[in-house]
């Protein structure tokens, strides 16, 4: 046992990777734990960073190479990496494990086996399946994001000792992007923390790395080892932040569950009782067993009465951020800054206060629901002014969060006190109010605690990042499950609902989003009439609002309230931050902006609306994102390329390969506002449509809208691009012929709408028109002429009963005034005031 230097390596140090040989015998003798005596203990941990280099192909992937960086907690270090020739050179994870092993005896870093190891790698969905037994383990690993980990329980992995007997590791697997800080999660970013530079090649190479192999073989060596060398620095630094955060050495799966952790560790430092904060309990749940015949009894976390009543009330209450873009077009040049709400989520979760949950009492008291210092949520009926700019009562729909002018909406009190600030019209149809104990604050503890240990650490170190993240992802699992949301289970290889989490609580996250949705209304209501804004996105603003008008719109109560809270928490008074500074934006849809024009030295922004660009760089993203939009037309497509689904990876046994798909360009306005003042606008060469924006009066406008734009788009597939553009489909939502017996041709239904009630009109010698002027023949061949083809028989049925003659129900539109003339240039007498819409 103790004779390492015999010890088999079934890759004789995998230089080149061959297939591999049969399976080893192993003596028939049951499977042993190593002890640790002979296997190092419990302490004898491996940081084991693996990857692979492959070329994208088909439904699998070409496999290149193995490659691994372990890192042993007595400091020592070695590395390894292996070539394939072909696909039956690939190998088992038991023989890469084999192999780690294998060359750290080799190379005299160890003397034991370990008990268990982390198996860290960087986006493993693309890695784990290019172990020849993936199908075996893949049921012990779980999908997050598409990166695969498991429990800390582990993968327990069969290998071979020295003497040919079977013994078991646990291998725990985890994934370097789920542990990296927001706008981090590439591994370039995660190397520059730790100070280990990711080596870089041009996108034609990393397409093409067999070419690089064979040209450069030490390129690709240097560029494939640094990878797995980046998972272990970063892994061995999230176990010293893990060490500063619970005295423990361990690494977690996820940042979230990092938080949420930390969160109840700080409850029990600080004698806080969670149950009674989540307002549950334990009850004692019994379970016959047939077996041994009797009960067996068990703990069992249940919500109290009072929150189990109200719980769907309250998720009815949740609602994501206010995102919406006021304008459509190019921006007016001019300074725009983007200025962002100080720790938006974080600080509104210091606001809660403990819930006195027997306490909890239904009312309908509008006093009651908007004194700031309760946490109320109710059902209410509003109006808004008409001039108002920014309503601030959601309404959820198809198409996300609607701010109407006047609708119903369930919300919390900072929404429902804003409204009345604003001069709403509220009237509460139902509502119910959750008493606090203004002396505790529990989340407020954790997030001072958090920020203090942050500010500790240097602005952009590891540290001050992760202490960021934690803070910030512990909100998110407050309403995580509260909403339907599915994924798949790749333990049972079906979809699921996602589960909620430790501290999901409805309650708390309705009232947190209202807060910051209320604290960015407010703002927004008292900006100046004249100053311009581009888009609000969760919490955040791009506006033409200068530093001096800053004071001014942080005025209000809920901002003044938001900025003492900072102050607790941090020791400064803040609202607002500027983010990004540009001279002239481009806008055309929700989370869809670009920068026309930038300023020396400030960032440019950049929202892409969903949309793929295949340059990772972002000037040139910038750049074709504003080319698609000048010059899209309605066949405009793009291809860009999506990888292989979980499902197929899981279930069809493919590999994380992608394949490119083609797609119809749409940068066309969303309609969760009213167009309005529309007018063209130019750039460099570029002519185009714009229009502002107000809000809709109510959500039979919008959904008309929305159901009209459907309808409009699915006949022709138009872009918005003119003033006629605009004209032709402003005029085709506005025809409203239901209840009047018409039907609306599904080729351009206004000018035919048009041209029938002037068929009838004539036909019936109404509209001061005289059919005996004219025979039909005469009549429809002057009218084909002008281009509206046209039978005698048209008037004929014209002049029957059921063919109704309807006054103003033609709307104006360049079609409509173009037809208007020709038939006014022979029949001057022509009444258009029985014609068109009334405005």
């Amino acid at each position: 046992m103790t004779k390492h230097k015999n010890h088999k390596n079934p890759k004789k140090n995998i230089k080149i990777l061959t297939k591999p040989p049969k399976t080893p015998y192993r003596r028939k003798t049951p499977i042993w734990v190593p002890t640790c005596e002979f296997y190092g203990g419990t302490q004898d941990c491996l940081l084991v960073g693996f990857d692979t280099e492959f070329e994208r192909e088909g439904k699998h992937n070409n496999l290149l190479s193995y490659q691994f960086h372990v890192k042993h907690p007595n400091g020592s270090e070695w590395k390894g990496i292996g070539y394939l020739r072909s696909r039956e050179d690939r190998i088992t994870l038991n023989e890469f494990f084999e192999w780690v092993f294998s060359e750290g005896f080799k190379q005299h870093k160890i003397t034991r086996y370990p008990q268990r190891i982390y198996l860290i790698g960087h986006f493993t969905i693309a890695d784990l399946p290019g172990f020849s037994n993936f199908k075996d383990f893949q049921h012990q690993v779980n999908a997050v994001r598409k990166c695969l980990v498991t429990t800390s329980k582990g993968y327990k992995v069969e290998l071979m000792d020295s003497a040919d007997q079977s013994f078991e590791i646990k291998a725990i697997f985890r994934d370097s992007m789920l542990l990296a800080p927001t706008g981090k999660q590439r591994l370039a970013d995660i190397g520059t923390l730790v100070g280990v530079d990711k080596l870089s090649m041009s996108e034609d190479e990393i397409s093409n790395m067999s070419s690089v192999l064979e040209n450069d073989p030490e390129k690709f060596e240097r560029y494939a080892m640094r990878d797995a060398e980046i998972c272990v620095k970063y892994s061995e630094t999230i176990l010293k932040v893990m060490e500063e955060i619970s005295g423990e050495r361990l690494l977690p799966s996820t940042v979230g569950s990092i938080g949420v952790s930390h969160l109840q560790r700080v409850w029990v430092k600080n004698n806080r009782d969670r149950l009674a904060i989540l307002g549950k309990e334990i009850v004692k749940e019994g379970q016959w067993q047939k077996r041994k015949q009797q009960y067996w009894m068990s703990n069992k976390e249940v919500n109290l009465p009072m929150r189990h009543l109200k719980e769907l009330f309250a998720t009815e209450c949740y609602h994501g951020g206010r995102n919406e873009q006021y304008f459509f077009g190019i921006g007016k040049e001019g300074v725009w800054t983007d200025y962002d709400l100080c720790g938006a989520y974080t600080t509104a979760m210091s606001l809660i206060e403990l819930p006195l949950w027997d306490e909890l009492y239904s009312t309908v008291d509008l006093k009651k629901l908007t004194n700031l210092k309760s946490m109320g949520f109710a059902y209410v009926d509003f109006e808004f002014p008409d001039e108002t700019r920014f309503p601030c009562l959601p309404i959820r729909s198809n198409g996300g969060l609607i701010f109407p002018l006047k609708g119903s909406s369930n919300c919390s009190t900072p929404e429902l006190f804003l409204a009345q600030q604003m001069g709403a019209k509220l009237k509460v149809r139902d509502g119910f109010i959750l008493p606090t104990d203004s002396s505790v604050r529990p989340f407020a503890e954790f997030i001072k605690e958090c920020t203090h240990n942050r500010k500790s650490h240097p602005k952009g170190s590891i540290f001050e990042l992760f202490w960021k993240e934690i803070g910030n992802s512990t909100y998110g699992k407050t309403a995580q499950g509260l909403r339907e949301k599915r994924c798949f289970d790749t333990k049972t290889a079906d979809v699921k609902l996602l589960p909620e989490s430790e501290i999901s609580n409805p309650f708390f996250s309705a009232y947190v989003t209202s807060f910051v949705r209320a604290a960015l209304g407010e703002i927004l209501h008292l900006l100046p009439k004249e100053t311009l804004v581009s888009n609000a996105t969760t919490d955040g603003f791009l506006s033409t609002a200068g530093d001096d008008q800053l004071e001014h719109i942080t005025s209000g109560e809920l901002c003044q309230m938001f900025g003492n809270t900072r102050k607790s928490i941090t020791g400064d008074f803040e609202v607002l931050e500027a983010k990004h500074k540009i001279r002239q934006p481009l806008g055309w849809r929700t989370r869809g902006q670009a920068t026309l024009l930038p300023l020396r030295g400030e960032k440019m922004i950049l929202a892409k609306a969903g949309m793929k660009p295949k340059t990772q760089h972002k000037l040139k993203q910038n750049t074709w994102i504003e080319d698609m939009f000048f010059q899209r037309t309605p066949e405009k497509t793009y291809k860009f390329d999506v990888f292989t689904s979980l499902r197929d990876i899981w279930l069809k046994e493919y590999e994380l390969t992608s394949f490119t798909v083609k797609k119809r360009l749409s940068m066309e306005y969303d309609w969760k506002r009213m167009p309005c003042n529309p007018a063209m606008r130019s750039y460099n060469e570029h002519s185009h449509l714009y229009f502002d924006t107000k809000p809709w009066v109510d959500m039979i406008e919008y959904n008309k809208c929305r159901e009209s734009w459907a309808e409009y788009n699915s006949e022709r597939h138009v872009c918005l691009k003119t003033i006629e553009d605009y004209d032709s489909f402003n005029a085709y939502q506005t025809l409203d012929i239901k209840g009047t017996g018409l039907k609306k041709s599904r080729k351009d239904p206004v000018i035919k709408t048009a041209w029938k009630m002037f068929v009838r009109s004539y036909a019936r010698s109404e509209w001061g028109l005289d059919k005996t002027q004219y025979s039909y023949p005469e009549m429809a061949e002057w009218l084909s002429k002008a281009g509206y083809p046209t039978k005698r028989t048209d008037f004929e049925n014209g002049s029957r009963k059921t063919m109704k003659l309807i006054e103003n129900i033609v709307p104006k539109s360049d079609e409509t005034l173009k037809f208007l003339k020709i038939i006014k240039e022979r029949f001057p007498q022509f009444y258009e005031e029985k014609f068109f819409v009334v405005d």
